[in-house]
């Protein structure tokens, strides 16, 4: 085999340096969001972290486009759970109706990269108020929409990261897929 005799161990220690920095810049991330929407007096901020979660790519090779389809998956589903929300209120048929155009749509759009974070989006607003009540669903789309952008923007940082790694010969980030 050849080689030091710590050798063997370089790829867990770059595995690990990978998981500790991409899982510290999605906490701080999380927590900055937190903060910000508690700060601000608003409501829905774990339904903005959870988009960031759905939205954001570790990996270099489909960070950006994945990322992109992602958010407007997530934009679509808000956007039609809102509607659906509007005019049948929460129900189990308006999800029905919501999970059913927000798919279709994503898959003739050619979102389907993105279907799972749409669907959560539809979930995440339709579920806003047993009521049916609009003005939570306006705050849920709208942590939606900053969760998505914040998770663009993790992605592009972990694009930057991992240019620079690679650059300095350190290797990139680990080939695991979540999406």
């Amino acid at each position: 085999m050849g080689g030091t005799p710590d050798a063997p161990a370089e790829p867990w220690r770059r595995r690990l340096v990978d998981a500790v920095l991409h899982t510290g810049i999605f906490v701080a991330a999380a927590v900055a969001l937190l903060w910000s929407f508690r700060a601000g007096g608003a409501s829905g901020a774990g339904w903005a972290v959870t988009s960031v979660a759905l939205v954001m790519q570790d990996k270099v090779r489909t960070s950006g486009r994945t990322a992109l389809l992602r958010v407007c998956a997530n934009v679509t589903g808000a956007l039609v759970a809102f509607g659906v929300l509007a005019l049948f209120g929460a129900s189990i048929p308006s999800y029905v109706i919501g999970l059913s155009v927000t798919g279709l749509f994503c898959y003739l759009a050619g979102l389907s990269e993105g279907i799972r974070s749409a669907y959560v989006s539809v979930i995440i607003v339709i579920g806003a108020d047993p009521l049916g009540l609009l003005a939570p669903a306006v705050e849920r789309v709208g942590a939606v929409l900053v969760g998505s952008v914040v998770g663009i923007v993790l992605s592009l940082i972990f694009e930057a990261v991992d240019r620079a790694r690679k650059r300095r010969g350190d290797g990139g980030v680990t080939s695991r897929s979540d999406g």
